[in-house]
């Protein structure tokens, strides 16, 4: 995993004005949320409605139908999904936090450099 200084020297924003660089810090906060776990998992669980749906219907009748795969959802959360996002996507997201905090460091001396100018 990458460092503080290791991001901050890869990113290059001496050029960027602040409102870009702002740009790029809501985009990055748009990216931390695709990252997490609660977000994985509500993905997960589009296909498995999408069949309940597309088969079933939605009525009160078939409601057992959701039930069970509501529960096999959560099995499926508990034994695949909390162990795959921890091996392949808990780092990156860390690395997004980093990110964050580099961009709002950036974000705050472009502001500063503004005020000192005007």
């Amino acid at each position: 995993m990458k460092t503080y200084h290791d991001l901050r020297k890869e990113i290059n924003c001496d050029n960027a004005s602040l409102n870009q660089v702002k740009l790029y810090l809501f985009l990055t906060q748009l990216i931390k949320i695709l990252f997490t776990e609660t977000f994985v998992t509500l993905c997960s669980m589009i296909p498995l409605f999408l069949f309940y749906w597309l088969v079933f219907g939605i009525s009160i009748k078939t409601m057992w139908v959701a039930g069970i795969y509501l529960f096999s959802h959560f099995l499926f959360y508990e034994f695949y999904i909390k162990n795959s996002y921890k091996k392949e996507l808990q780092a990156d997201y860390e690395e997004i936090m980093l990110m964050l905090i580099v961009l709002k460091d950036l974000r705050n001396e472009k502001q500063r450099k503004a005020t000192k100018n005007n």
